[in-house]
């Protein structure tokens, strides 16, 4: 499916433009905000070609694409005529507020403010790598001009983050967007600074102002921007339009300044500290929390959380030069995430399983994200995700043990190994290898130990069906029964039994068995029905001499045993034990069938039987008839 039918397909089923209040994306999923929620069809969403998951988390509806998602929401915006950011929900019906809703809601409200920004932090860290590379093998020398000024590019928007977190925060709470970022350059002021440095008590209309550096810092422009926000919706109601455009800004201002600077400032600078603190005081458990968020991040990450804990490596980083945390576990999640991928793509023999695997590993080993794994694989057929969770959890434990450290922001994929040397530190750099090497391997191991079902990726449009007993097959015109010999019910191929046990051709559902044991309906993850008849004529046994391992509702695998017949018992009463095995007819949608059999030839459990085209749908209880 190209671009442009997956964004009319997510439309379709979000309830059109006119229902979108306003959508954004973040790598690799859409954000939307929607008029009337209860036209987003999340099962239908889910199972667009092209979309990994659907959820909805609070308010916000999310549809996880891969990293094509700017592309896709450049098309759906094209198609809104418009350019709706960020805002807030506006469907009628009213959330009860709960502690519950208001975390999550802070939570995708942190993260909805970093993500724009993480691709320019990953810059600006590869850039820091760059330069310790550069300076390591004598190619630049720190003392040079070029090294300076390399740095101080490097460090920019580190330096400057309130500056660029008060561009996205006013954006994601739909406010003034330039008061936002005067309010955050206030903070950065040259004067400011000297005034910071010097220690030189400072009053502002007689109220004391904490001397803060606010360089690199977060949640002090966020809070000022969020009460901005409050604000300005506030004023807008009591100034008369004619001279709203020129005295809202000026008493914008005018009370913005004192509460930056005696109250948003000061309280979001000592949360800071506190952080830093938690984050000190944490180091004797890093390994338990590592390991923790290794092993539930694929939860965390559906909420959007991880997002919003980029701030604590953010303080990390700039408090003590290294993160051991945050970054860490994404490092172990996203590799072990790339692990999976490539182990399921060398495992199944699912074509369209090895398209998405291929692009998921690569995306995780490389390009640090984890989500086309975790939604596209890990999600849809459960299995590969305890993988991730054991290799990510094992990587965490050891990296957590060993004291692994990330020196920049960006550092979670395998090309960012670089990122992990510090200065006179390359032991860090063997650790993180280790860690990868650990979390490739274990990961690896768990996929192919678990095993999956791929079915659910199987082609749509055919089936193909696998012999279920080792025998002979029989010329169609000898078997003794015309309903069978005549394809009455549907093509019919007859085996010769070898072997007394008889295993499923497909991977399925059990949906009908007999009280006499002889014979058994089974349908496909493809909704294909087949039938499977011990002998002929052998319902007159009344159900001696057979056996069923599985029943009605179970769920069952290719090659595995389901039934079983006595041949003594058999040929006791005279009767033929040849294995028919019927593709059943469907009268509202036919299907064309490729054999692979022909008389006389020796079949294997497993072996291809036929191949039948078209999805198959009816009730096979309306066609059998006990033979």
């Amino acid at each position: 499916m190209d671009l442009n039918q997956l964004a009319d397909k997510i439309l379709e089923n979000v309830g059109g433009t006119e229902n979108i209040s306003s959508i954004d994306h973040c790598a690799t999923r859409l954000r939307m905000y929607l008029r009337d929620n209860s036209k987003f069809d999340l099962e239908k969403i889910k199972k667009i070609d092209g979309v990994f998951a659907a959820q909805k988390v609070n308010q916000q509806f999310q549809v996880v694409i891969g990293q094509q998602v700017p592309e896709v929401l450049n098309i759906i915006k094209s198609k809104m005529g418009g350019n709706r950011g960020p805002t807030s929900p506006v469907d009628s019906k009213k959330n009860k507020v709960t502690l519950k809703t208001l975390f999550g809601s802070f939570m995708e409200f942190i993260s909805g403010c970093f993500a724009p920004i993480i691709p320019a932090l990953s810059a600006a860290g590869f850039l820091k790598v760059l330069l310790i590379l550069v300076t390591m093998t004598g190619i630049i020398s720190d003392k040079s001009q070029t090294y300076a000024i390399l740095y101080f590019v490097s460090d920019t928007i580190f330096y400057f983050l309130p500056i660029v977190l008060a561009y996205t925060t006013a954006k994601r709470l739909n406010t003034d967007i330039v008061l936002s970022l005067i309010i955050s350059l206030m903070l950065l002021h040259p004067t400011w600074i000297s005034m910071v440095s010097k220690g030189t008590p400072v009053h502002l209309f007689g109220l004391p102002v904490t001397l803060a550096n606010y360089n690199g810092s977060v949640i002090p422009i966020i809070l000022s921007v969020w009460i901005l926000s409050y604000l300005d919706r506030w004023i807008e109601k009591i100034i008369p339009n004619l001279i709203s455009s020129l005295l809202k800004p000026f008493i914008l201002i005018l009370i913005m300044v004192p509460i930056v600077f005696v109250v948003t400032g000061p309280l979001g600078y000592l949360i800071g500290e506190l952080l830093a603190k938690l984050i000190t005081a944490s180091t004797s458990v890093n390994w338990l929390i590592i390991t923790l968020l290794c092993v539930f991040s694929p939860f965390i990450a559906m909420t959007g959380m991880h997002l919003a804990l980029i701030p604590l490596a953010l303080s990390s980083i700039k408090q003590d030069g290294f993160d051991k945390v945050i970054l860490v576990w994404f490092f172990c999640n996203t590799i072990s995430a790339g692990a999976m991928a490539l182990a399921t793509f060398i495992k199944t023999k699912q074509p369209k399983l090895k398209t998405l695997a291929l692009p998921a590993a690569i995306s995780g080993l490389f390009g640090g994200i984890s989500e086309p794994a975790i939604y596209g694989i890990g999600f849809k057929m459960k299995k590969p995700l305890y993988a991730l969770m054991f290799g990510a959890g094992v990587s965490g434990l050891f990296a957590g043990l060993t004291g692994l450290k990330s020196y920049v922001f960006g550092s979670y994929t395998l090309l960012a190994l670089p990122s992990f040397v510090g200065k006179n530190d390359m032991h860090n750099l063997y650790l993180a290898i280790a860690t990868a090497a650990i979390a490739i391997i274990a990961t690896s191991i768990a996929v192919f130990v678990l095993g999956f079902d791929d079915s659910t990726f199987a082609d749509k449009s055919s089936e193909v069906i696998k012999s279920p007993v080792n025998g002979e097959v029989v010329d169609q015109k000898e078997i003794n029964d015309p309903t069978f010999s005549k394809n009455t019910l549907g093509t019919t191929v007859g085996l010769k039994p070898k072997s007394e046990e008889i295993f499923s051709p497909i991977n399925g559902e059990v949906i009908t068995t007999f009280e006499t044991k002889h014979a058994m309906g089974i349908k496909s993850n493809n909704d294909v029905e087949l039938l499977i008849h011990i002998g002929i004529d052998s319902v007159n046994l009344n159900g001696e001499g057979f056996e069923n391992f599985v029943k009605k509702g179970d769920q069952i695998v290719q090659g595995q045993k389901i039934m079983k017949f006595d041949r003594s018992v058999f040929e006791k009463h005279h009767v033929e034990d040849t294995i028919i095995l019927i593709a059943l007819n469907n009268d509202k949608k036919p299907f064309s069938v490729d054999p692979f059999w022909h008389k006389g030839q020796n079949e294997k459990v497993s072996d291809p039987i036929m191949k039948l085209t078209f999805q198959l749908e009816g009730d096979l209880n309306d066609k059998l008839e006990t033979n």
